[in-house]
């Protein structure tokens, strides 16, 4: 993986406008387990692709600490998830309903949210080996920490991953403002930026929370978004998110959203259409060799 300088974007919810004009910068440079079990056996086998994919993004020694370059972590954990995923979906505008994804390696409350986007809780250094198997292109920081996180900043800019950072407060205590709301869809749902990976502290509240009305932008009913906002987010449910979410007005969003789940998913069938053409080249150029040399032998014996 080529290794290049990540871009860091810290966004205030106080400064939308500010947001914006560093954006072009840097574009420059209940019944709710019984639903899910039911819409889970339907998927099993797909979601046992991803498991064995995520798998083996996670396999092989750990890192202990410090920053972590790309050459530490070997090719094989190099695994093309993005192609895998799209097998998960069966219809685009519905993305995918799960529980958290528990592998060797992954972070804690990690989850595909539809092809190409993940979520999950603030990523350590023993999921750094994991998390580059997924070849993200972005990640969505919804904490600003106090200090800065050498060690994921060490991690991107190793593996050319942009980050952009909210300095978002918890739900507990506000409200997720429209206009912070907003600038974050910008980002997840422009497929320029996928792979992409959104994530807080635990993965639960605040992820919880974007990943609802994503979700809901994509056609869910409400009450099926707070089923798996509830999935991610047991035994710590908050109120005011549920009441967020159910309150929540879908707008132009959808359009976006599901353009965006589209955008990518025929990126992804090029790709995998490329590759076809190229093994039925080859194959072909191989039999006719393998068919000639038969008869130069039948003909010189």
């Amino acid at each position: 993986m080529t290794s290049k300088r990540n871009s860091r974007v810290f966004i205030d919810e106080e400064e939308p406008c500010a947001h914006e004009e560093r954006q072009a910068r840097s574009s420059s440079g209940s019944s709710s387990a019984s639903s899910y079990h039911s819409r889970g056996n339907s998927r099993s086998s797909e979601k046992d692709d991803f498991m064995q994919v995520a798998e083996e993004a996670g396999e092989g020694q750990q890192p202990h600490s410090g920053v972590i370059a790309a050459k530490d972590m070997g090719k094989s954990a190099e695994v093309d998830v993005a192609v895998k995923t799209k097998a998960m979906t069966s219809e685009i505008g519905q993305g995918l309903d799960c529980r958290p994804i528990h592998v060797h390696g992954c972070p804690e409350n990690f989850g595909l949210v539809f092809p190409g986007v993940y979520r999950s809780s603030y990523p350590k250094p023993e999921n750094y080996r994991f998390l580059q198997g997924l070849k993200l292109k972005t990640v969505v920081t919804l904490v600003k920490k106090e200090e800065i996180d050498h060690d994921l900043a060490g991690f991107l800019s190793s593996n050319g991953i942009n980050q952009i950072i909210f300095n978002m407060k918890g739900t507990k205590k506000e409200a997720i403002p429209d206009d912070t709301m907003n600038s974050i869809l910008e980002i997840v749902l422009d497929h320029r930026n996928y792979p992409l990976m959104l994530h807080c502290n635990r993965g639960k509240h605040r992820t919880g929370c974007v990943v609802g009305v994503m979700r809901m932008a994509t056609g869910w009913a409400p009450q099926r978004a707070i089923d798996e906002y509830r999935a991610f987010a047991e035994p710590k449910v908050r109120d005011c998110d549920v009441e967020y979410l159910g309150n929540y007005q879908s707008t132009s969003r959808s359009r976006e959203c599901r353009a965006a789940m589209v955008r990518y998913s025929r990126f992804s069938q090029g790709q995998l259409r490329t590759f076809s053409r190229a093994v039925m080249v080859s194959g072909i150029v191989l039999f006719l060799w393998m068919l000639s040399g038969q008869r130069l032998r039948a003909a010189t014996s």
